[in-house]
């Protein structure tokens, strides 16, 4: 169970759940345009929406574009790493 998104299917989902992210954004940032403001006076629905298009399509590229990936370890320099002076 430690290692779950080794699997093809968990990579599979991962990349589907980032392509419906990445639909919210679109359509979060669609009614975002739609709507009518008089400048410097934008309302709560549309910072609401402007957040949510952020986030869903940041988090939405990342799982799309890197799958299973985004959990692969990183090495890291020696200068960089906690523990003892370099």
């Amino acid at each position: 169970m430690a290692a779950w998104h080794r699997a093809r299917r968990a990579d599979i989902g991962l990349r589907a759940l980032g392509s419906g992210l990445c639909g919210t954004a679109g359509a979060a940032a669609q009614r975002l345009g739609a709507l009518s403001f008089p400048p410097h006076a934008p309302s709560l629905l549309a910072i609401a929406l402007a957040i949510l298009a952020f986030v869903c399509a940041s988090a939405g590229g990342a799982l799309l574009l890197l799958g299973a990936h985004l959990f692969d370890r990183v090495e890291v320099s020696a200068r960089w790493r906690r523990g003892g002076a370099a």
